[in-house]
C-alpha cells in the first residue's frame, strides 16, 4: 500500500535536500547535518530528504538492528534537529551491497525506524509530490506502478528512485545478479516515464553518475550512460561492448534531472541530443565521506567528453526549491559558501517560456545570490556556473 506524508512547504513550492556518500561518523557529517537543521529550521523546512547511497559506510547494515541506524543517521540528523525527521527518500550505493543491502528496504517497515523517517519501499520506486492550496502529499510506490488520473492531475513532481548498482564491479562479484537487474530497472524506468504527468517535473534519482571527471569512475558512467561502450585493450586496441544506455531512456522520457552521488565531490553536467530535449545532470557525493575527491584522479585528456561541465571537490548537500514554473538547485559547501550555483529554471515541457517571466528568475537570485547571473535562454532555462563565493543562504 502507499504511504502518504504531509509536506510541509505552503502554496505550490516544494523544498528538498539531497546527499550522498554521508554514512560515517565524523566531524565533518555532524556539520553537514548541522546545516541542514539550521537551514531547515530558520529558513525552509524540507519537505523530504534524498539520500544518494553509500547510505553506511564502509559495508552497509547487517540488519535492522543494527546500530549503525542509530550512530550513524538518528543520533547524527534526526536527535537534535526537529525540522529533519521529514522523509528520507534513499537509494542503495555500491559500499551498501557489501552487507546486507535487503535490511536498507525492510527498515521501512520496521518499528525501529525513528518518526518513520527512513523510506526505501523497494529498490527501485516511485513517489510523486502533488500541489495543492492547503495540503501536499508524496506518495511512495514499488515499481512497476500505475496511477489513476485524478492522481496525476495535480503532480508537482514525479520523482524515480533506481538501483544502479549493476554496473559497479564490485557490485557485481558480491550479487551476480545485479548485472542483469540493472537492465531490467531501466526497461521498468522507462516505462514508468510514460505514465508521469505531462505537467510534473521528472527528477531520477540513483548512486552512480552519467559523467565524471574521475578516472577510476569514467568507465562505470560510460557503461551506464551509453548503449554501446568503446573499452581500450591493453595492447592499446579497442572492442565495442554492450552498456545500459540509461542516458538515451532520460532523453526519451523528458527527464529534466537525475541525481547521484558515488563520486565524492559536486558535479554538474547538461546533456544534449539532436532529437530530444537536455537533461540536467547533478552529483553531491560527498556529504561525509571522508575522503573528498575523484576515485583516481582526475579522467585522462583523451576522456574529455565524459567529463562533466563543472566539478567542485568540496563536502556539502544540496538544496532544492521547485514550484510549477521554476526549479532551483543550489549545491551548498558545509563552509556556507555556495559552489556552482546551480538556479535553473528548466521548464516542464509542455510550459511555454512567456509563463516564466525573468523577473520571477532573479527574484530567486537576488534572494539565495545577492546577484543577478541569469539571462534569458532559447529553452527557457538557463544553467550558469560562478566562482565560489560567501552568499547569504
Amino acid at each position: 500500500m502507499p504511504s502518504a506524508y504531509d509536506m510541509h512547504d505552503c502554496g505550490d513550492t516544494v523544498t528538498f535536500y539531497a546527499i550522498g556518500d554521508w554514512g560515517e561518523v565524523s566531524d565533518t557529517l555532524h556539520r553537514v547535518a548541522a546545516t541542514m537543521g539550521m537551514r531547515a529550521k530558520n529558513q525552509t523546512m524540507p519537505s523530504f530528504i534524498l539520500s544518494l547511497g553509500d547510505n553506511f559506510y564502509p559495508d552497509g547494515v547487517t540488519s535492522v538492528e543494527d546500530s549503525k541506524w542509530k550512530e550513524y543517521w538518528e543520533d547524527v540528523f534526526l536527535r537534535d534537529y526537529p525540522e529533519l525527521r521529514v522523509p528520507w527518500k534513499a537509494v542503495l550505493g555500491n559500499n551498501d551491497y557489501r552487507d546486507n543491502p535487503q535490511a536498507q528496504v525492510d527498515f521501512t517497515h520496521s518499528k525501529l525506524n525513528p518518526y518513520d523517517a527512513w523510506h526505501m519501499p523497494d529498490r527501485n520506486y516511485r513517489f510523486s509530490v502533488h500541489s495543492g492550496s492547503s495540503t501536499r502529499a508524496a506518495k511512495a510506490e514499488p515499481t512497476p506502478h500505475s496511477e489513476s488520473e485524478s492522481d496525476i492531475d495535480d503532480t508537482l513532481i514525479d520523482l524515480f528512485a533506481l538501483d544502479t548498482c549493476g554496473v559497479d564491479e564490485g557490485v557485481n562479484c558480491i550479487c551476480p545478479h545485479t548485472k542483469e537487474e540493472l537492465h531490467t530497472n531501466i526497461a521498468s524506468l522507462s516505462a514508468q516515464l510514460t505514465t508521469a504527468s505531462p505537467n510534473a517535473w521528472k527528477i531520477v534519482f540513483g548512486h552512480h553518475p552519467l559523467y565524471t571527471a574521475g578516472r577510476g569512475h569514467g568507465s562505470e558512467a560510460a557503461c551506464l550512460r551509453d548503449k554501446v561502450v568503446t573499452k581500450t585493450q591493453p595492447d592499446g586496441t579497442t572492442i565495442e561492448c554492450p552498456g545500459y544506455g540509461l542516458e538515451r531512456i532520460l532523453h526519451q522520457g523528458a527527464v529534466d534531472l537525475y541525481m547521484a552521488g558515488h563520486e565524492h565531490v559536486f558535479q554538474h553536467h547538461r546533456t544534449t541530443r539532436e532529437d530530444a530535449e537536455g537533461v540536467d545532470t547533478v552529483v553531491c557525493g560527498a556529504s561525509g565521506a571522508l575522503y573528498v575527491g575523484m576515485y583516481r584522479g582526475q579522467q585522462k585528456p583523451a576522456r574529455q567528453r565524459d567529463r562533466p561541465q563543472w566539478v567542485e571537490p568540496t563536502h556539502g548537500v544540496l538544496f532544492a526549491r521547485v514550484s510549477h514554473l521554476v526549479a532551483c538547485v543550489r549545491m551548498l559547501a558545509i563552509q556556507l559558501s555556495v559552489l556552482g550555483v546551480d538556479c535553473s529554471t528548466i521548464q516542464p515541457v509542455p510550459i511555454s517560456l512567456s509563463v516564466c517571466t525573468l523577473s520571477t528568475i532573479l527574484s530567486f537570485a537576488v534572494q539565495f545570490l545577492g546577484t543577478s547571473i541569469f539571462s534569458q535562454g532559447t529553452k527557457g532555462w538557463v544553467m550558469q556556473h560562478i566562482p565560489k563565493f560567501t552568499a547569504c543562504m
